[in-house]
C-alpha cells in the first residue's frame, strides 16, 4: 500500500521512471507547440502538482483525469484513498470513489462564482469508524459504509451577494440527507480585522431532509422505549427537549430580568410542540423528516453567531426553526388540475395568476417536470399582456436557446421595471450584432406614441432619454433615446451629450450594414426633434430665453 512506502522511495521511484520515460519520448515524435500549451493540459499540469503536494498528506491514486476547460470542470476516475487514522495501524481503511468531479464557474459567466464537489460510488470499511462508533454500526449489520453519492454545492451570485448553498448525501440501505440554505446576501467584514473578517450572513430559508432508507429499521432498537413507542414518545420528547432549553434559558439569563428566567420563549414552544407531533407522526409512518425555518416570505435575518452563543431565545426568534414530515416553505408543488389543464391546452380556463404559476414552474422545473415549450408558450401569452415578471422569466430561460426572443422579452420585461432585464438587455447584445438589436427595438416600438407632457421640463426630456437608453420603464430604443438626448443637449444638458456620445460609439465598432441602418433611424429621430424644438416652441416652454 502507498501508506507504507517511505516518502523518499517513493521521489526516487518517480525520478528513475522518468528517466526511464525520457528516451522513449524522445523516439516519438515531438508534440508541438500548441500541443504543450493547450488550455486543458496546462490545468491537468496544474491539478496533478496540487495531488502530488496532497501527497505528502494523505495517500491517495487513481486511473485518471479528464479537464473540460469551457465547463470548469475536473474529473478523477477510480480513487483510492489511505487517511491512515491513528486508530488504524495497519492501513486497512481504504476510501474508494468511483469518480469525483470538481466543477467551477462556466468561463462565459463572469458574474457568477461556483464550486461543486460530487462523488459517486464512495465506499470504506467500518475500521474507517471511529473506535467508539464502529459497534453501533456492527449492531445494526452494516459490512461498510457505502454512498452511492455525495455532493456540496456553492452558488454565488456577484452582483447581488445572494449565495445558495447545498449538501446532499444517499446512504445505501440507511438515508438520503440534504441541506440547504439561501442567503440574500452572503460575505465578510474585513474593516477591524482583515486576516479574520465577521461574517455578514443574511438567512431567507434553510432546511434539512432526512429520508429514511433503512436506518430507522436498523437502529431503532438503540432508541430507549420512551421515544420509539408513539403514543408516550411525544410527551417524553416535549418534556425532555423542553427542560433542555429552560435550563438554557437559565443559564443565559441576565440577572436583572424579571419574571422566569427558564421560561420558554413564543417560538421555543412551538419548535417543541412541532418536534413533539412530527416524531409520533414519524413513528407511524417512518419515511422523512424535514426540520427548516419559518422565516416570513420576502424577509431574511442577520445570523449573529456570537449573540447566538449567548442567548439561546434568540436564535429561536430570528430562524423559528419548525420539524415535520413535509416541507411547509420549500418549492411549492403545483396543482396536477392546473398542470393537466395545461397539458390538454385549456389554458382560457385558467386565471392569470395560475397561467403565471404554471408557466414558471414547467419553464424552471421547480414544482413540476421542465417542460421548456409549454412553459414557454404560456408565458409568451401572459408577456403579451404586459406580465413582466412572465416576461423576465421567459427571458431568462431563452436567453442561450433562442437570444433574439430573448431580447424580445427583455425589453418588455424593462419596460415593467423587473429587477436585471437592463443587465439581460446588455448581455444579449453582446452575442447579438447591432443590426439585429436595433431591428428588434425599431419592431417593438413601432407606432409608439410619445408624451407630450414630458416637453414641458428639461428633467422630463432626460428621464425619457435615460429610460430608453437604459430600457428600464421604457422599452429599451437607441433611436428614441438619441430623440429625447437631441433635445436635452439642445437645451444644455450634459447628460443628454453623454448619452449620444455612448451610442456613435457603440455604432463605430458595428458592421456597415448596422451603420447604414442606423443611419436612417439616426435621421429620423433627428428630423422627430427638430419638429419638436420648433413646433412646440421649447425653447419658450423651458424658459430657455432670457
Amino acid at each position: 500500500m502507498p501508506a507504507l512506502y517511505p516518502f523518499s522511495r517513493r521521489i526516487n521511484m518517480l525520478v528513475a521512471a522518468l528517466a526511464f520515460a525520457a528516451p522513449v519520448a524522445r523516439a516519438q515524435e515531438s508534440p508541438s507547440l500548441l500541443d504543450l500549451i493547450r488550455p486543458e493540459r496546462l490545468i491537468q499540469h496544474v491539478v496533478q502538482s496540487g495531488i502530488m503536494a496532497l501527497r505528502t498528506q494523505v495517500d491517495l491514486k487513481y486511473s485518471g483525469m479528464s479537464v473540460w476547460l469551457g465547463g470548469s470542470r475536473i474529473a478523477l476516475n477510480d480513487l483510492e484513498i489511505w487517511p491512515l487514522p491513528e486508530w488504524d495501524a495497519n492501513g486497512d481503511c481504504v476510501v474508494r470513489a468511483s469518480r469525483v468531479v470538481v466543477k467551477g464557474s462556466a468561463l462565459d459567466r463572469a458574474d457568477a462564482y461556483r464550486a461543486d464537489v460530487a462523488a459517486y460510488g464512495l465506499s470504506a470499511p467500518l475500521i474507517c469508524l471511529p473506535p467508539d462508533v464502529r459497534p453501533m454500526a456492527q449492531m445494526a449489520g452494516l459490512q461498510e459504509i457505502a454512498l452511492p453519492q455525495a455532493a456540496v454545492r456553492i452558488g454565488y451570485d456577484i452582483p447581488s451577494a445572494a449565495a445558495k448553498v447545498s449538501v446532499d448525501a444517499v446512504a445505501t440501505d440507511l438515508a438520503a440527507i440534504r441541506a440547504e440554505a439561501h442567503f440574500p446576501y452572503f460575505w465578510f467584514d474585513g474593516r477591524d480585522d482583515m486576516e479574520e473578517p465577521l461574517p455578514v450572513f443574511f438567512l431567507s430559508e434553510a432546511r434539512v431532509t432526512l429520508e429514511n432508507l433503512g436506518a430507522w429499521e436498523r437502529f431503532s432498537v438503540l432508541v430507549p422505549p420512551p421515544f420509539a413507542n408513539a403514543e408516550q414518545a411525544p410527551l417524553a420528547l416535549e418534556g425532555l427537549v423542553g427542560s433542555m432549553l429552560a435550563e438554557a434559558n437559565r443559564e443565559s439569563a441576565d440577572d436583572s430580568e424579571a419574571g422566569d428566567p427558564s421560561a420558554l420563549t413564543e417560538e421555543q414552544r412551538a419548535f417543541v410542540s412541532s418536534l413533539a407531533a412530527t416524531w409520533g407522526a414519524f413513528l407511524a409512518a417512518p419515511q422523512k423528516l424535514v426540520l427548516e425555518t419559518d422565516i416570513p416570505d420576502g424577509e431574511d435575518v442577520f445570523l449573529d453567531f456570537e449573540f447566538y452563543a449567548d442567548d439561546p431565545k434568540v436564535i429561536f426568534a430570528d430562524l423559528r426553526p419548525r420539524l415535520a414530515t413535509a416541507s411547509a416553505t420549500g418549492t411549492a408543488l403545483l396543482d396536477l388540475d392546473l398542470l393537466q389543464k395545461a397539458r390538454m391546452g385549456e389554458i382560457s380556463e385558467l386565471s392569470p395568476e395560475d397561467l403565471r404559476r404554471v408557466g414558471m414552474a414547467l419553464i424552471t422545473g421547480e414544482g413540476a417536470p421542465r417542460d421548456e415549450g409549454l412553459g414557454a408558450t404560456i408565458l409568451n401569452e401572459r408577456a403579451k399582456q404586459g406580465d413582466g415578471v412572465a416576461a423576465m422569466a421567459l427571458a431568462r430561460a431563452l436567453k442561450d436557446s433562442a437570444p433574439e426572443e430573448s431580447y424580445r422579452m427583455a425589453l418588455l420585461a424593462g419596460a415593467t421595471v423587473q429587477p436585471g432585464a437592463s443587465d439581460l438587455l446588455d448581455r444579449l447584445e453582446a452575442d447579438l450584432t447591432l443590426e439585429g438589436v436595433l431591428s428588434l427595438q425599431a419592431d417593438f416600438s413601432a407606432n409608439v406614441t410619445h408624451p407630450m407632457q414630458a416637453l414641458d421640463r428639461l428633467p422630463l426630456i432626460l428621464d425619457e432619454a435615460r429610460a430608453r437608453m437604459t430600457g428600464r420603464g421604457q422599452p429599451r430604443s437607441y433611436a428614441i433615446a438619441a430623440m429625447w438626448a437631441s433635445l436635452a443637449k439642445a437645451a444644455g444638458a450634459p447628460e443628454g451629450t453623454a448619452i449620444l456620445e455612448e451610442i456613435d460609439e457603440r455604432v463605430r465598432f458595428a458592421s456597415p450594414a448596422a451603420r447604414e441602418l442606423w443611419q436612417g433611424q439616426r435621421n429620423d429621430a433627428s428630423a422627430l426633434a427638430l419638429q419638436a424644438w420648433v413646433e412646440q416652441d421649447l425653447p419658450g416652454r423651458l424658459g430657455l430665453r432670457p
